[in-house]
């Protein structure tokens, strides 16, 4: 089983995570009739009348395995910022019948600094917090596309909400970008590079490429919840996350 909880423009797997090993245990779902009661004020009148669909909770725990221990304690470190504002999300539970693919953003570097300064990047992405973030990384005088590359490769992995959001590669004078999770391609994502002030003196590249198109997951629903939202606990077992979530919404769409 998977269940993703999708806010806005961001997917969180919540089981199942980006076709990693993972296995779901102990699912329970309970359904409650929804209902609505009208009350006047200054009269005895009352009354109670019953809304179309139910409000159904499912329960579940999942076991997620990682490429590292590192990469499970940041995402159970970056999970709770993700669910501080769950307006208006949606939760499928389903089964995965293909395997979607994660986007790849590619920058080059090119030119040598002429001088120390600081280079201007600016990631602009859907799912990105504070998008569009720039972030000035300082190069020393000399440094070829090579070497100054390498130093913001490291500012950006180094960036909490890009690295919430991204891995960071390389190699050489490639500046890459990889979605964590395998969700729709965004047209939105690029990568600019500028000199900012002092300038280095390096060639300036306002548009980056899309190497890999995004593919969402395809999935068979069981269970589609609007309005949802999501209590989760996890516990770090080395390269693997045991999470318990609570999922609870409702079965008809709002829209």
């Amino acid at each position: 089983m998977i269940c993703n909880l999708t806010i806005g423009s961001t997917v969180i797997p919540l089981a199942g995570y980006t076709g990693r090993t993972s296995e779901t245990r102990g699912l329970q779902v309970s359904t409650e009739t929804q209902s609505q009661t009208v009350s006047y004020i200054g009269t005895a009148e009352a009354r109670q009348f019953w809304r179309p669909g139910s409000l159904v909770t499912a329960s579940f725990t999942s076991y997620l395995t990682f490429s590292s221990a590192t990469e499970a304690e940041f995402f159970v470190g970056t999970l709770p910022t993700d669910l501080i504002d769950q307006d208006g999300a949606t939760a499928v539970l389903g089964t995965r019948t293909a395997l979607g693919t994660a986007q790849v953003e590619t920058a080059t570097a090119a030119g040598t600094s002429t001088g120390a300064g600081n280079l201007a990047v600016t990631i602009t992405s859907a799912i990105l917090d504070g998008s569009p973030l720039t972030i000035n990384v300082p190069i020393a005088s000399g440094e070829d596309a090579g070497d100054w590359a390498a130093t913001v490769r490291d500012a950006l992995a180094s960036n909490t909400a890009i690295a919430k959001r991204f891995i960071v590669t390389g190699p050489g004078t490639a500046i890459r970008l990889t979605a964590r999770v395998a969700a729709a391609n965004d047209a939105t994502l690029n990568i600019a590079l500028a000199n900012g002030s002092p300038s280095p003196g390096i060639t300036p590249a306002a548009t980056s490429t899309n190497t890999t198109a995004g593919v969402a997951d395809t999935v068979t629903p069981m269970l589609t919840l609007y309005d949802a939202i999501a209590a989760v606990g996890t516990d770090v077992q080395g390269a693997s996350v045991v999470l318990n979530a609570t999922v609870t919404g409702r079965t008809t769409n709002p829209a």
